[in-house]
């Protein structure tokens, strides 16, 4: 089975689309029912993107949920399990990957609100080995501007997320691989998407408060939003109800299973496993801002310019 680095960044652009669809869509539909759109048609037209995406970019299957004011849309496609054939379900348990950063930036921020750390603070302060870490802030990990590149590109972990997928790492380790690859840019100067800052991030959580990534993020965020689906898992393997995750194998074009993976692997940066329902309840805190106070929550909507073009014109 040969896939290549390119291949799965562009795989995971995908999967990043939809995502992206979704945050770009959110607050643009308030403002559209506002207007008197017509729902009826809105719910068309996102029946037709998704489904171009579950067909156009063979996804084996897509859940989708977008709640505001005005409006609520949900959508499941494809299957969960494609070996048995059964169904996604809206109430599947999914690797959430990505979203894993927003509870990660969510606990920093409650720091920020304790004063345990500060946005401003330089990133030699806690981490004086990562180059040019006297230049970087807090603030511009939180929002990948730092230059800090991603640890993806080390070719063994890179191996191990692709290939065997049970290797494990600390985020030591994963850190040391990052400092072994060159910053990207200097700091504040570019934006480049970057796990290797959540990595360090998580690891800035444990050394403010002593514990354990996932035991702050399930005290802090899990349990007072009474989210029974959600987890940072401990073991590769899943459990309950939940949809598998598919790569596809560049060689054949078939989709490989690789629902199983260590946690170590991507930790602070898409570990964590939820489901539709719990995301809802999430993101809603999330965009009203009930886990932070007034102020940090206005740092957290300060937005800065990445270079992603609008794909849905």
């Amino acid at each position: 089975m040969k896939k290549t680095n390119s291949t799965l960044i562009s795989k995971i652009s995908k999967i990043s689309k939809i995502l992206i669809l979704l945050c770009v869509i959110l607050p643009s539909l308030s403002i559209r029912t506002e207007a008197q759109v017509n729902v009826k048609n809105l719910e068309t037209r996102l029946d037709e993107i998704i489904d171009s995406f579950y067909v156009n970019d063979r996804l084996p299957g897509i859940v989708v949920g977008i709640w505001t004011p005005n409006f609520s849309y949900r959508k499941v496609v494809g299957k969960g399990d494609i070996q048995t054939g059964v169904d996604r379900r809206y109430d599947d348990k999914i690797r959430i990957g990505s979203i894993t950063k927003t509870f990660v930036a969510t606990v920093i921020l409650q720091l920020v609100d304790e004063n345990k750390i500060g946005l401003d603070d330089p990133l030699s302060k806690y981490y004086p080995q990562v180059p040019n870490s006297s230049d970087i802030t807090i603030r511009e990990v939180l929002d990948m501007t730092s230059g800090i590149p991603d640890y993806i590109e080390d070719k063994v972990i890179d191996s191990s997320f692709i290939y065997t997928r049970l290797n494990k790492f600390t985020p030591q380790e994963i850190l040391d691989a990052t400092i072994a690859l060159k910053p990207d840019f200097e700091p504040g100067k570019g934006w480049k998407y970057s796990n290797g800052n959540y990595n360090i991030l998580g690891m800035l959580v444990e050394k403010i408060t002593g514990n354990k990534l996932e035991d702050e993020i399930n005290n802090r965020i899990i349990t007072p939003l009474g989210l029974v689906n959600t987890s940072f898992p401990t073991s590769p393997y899943m459990e309950g109800q939940y949809s598998h995750g598919y790569m596809t194998d560049t060689a054949t074009g078939k989709l490989v299973d690789v629902t199983v993976i260590d946690p170590s692997i991507t930790w602070a940066a898409g570990a964590m496993i939820s489901n539709l329902d719990d995301l809802k309840i999430f993101e809603a805190a999330l965009a009203n801002g009930t886990l932070l106070s007034p102020a940090t929550q206005a740092e957290r909507l300060k937005f800065v310019k990445t270079g992603v073009k609008d794909f849905l014109k």
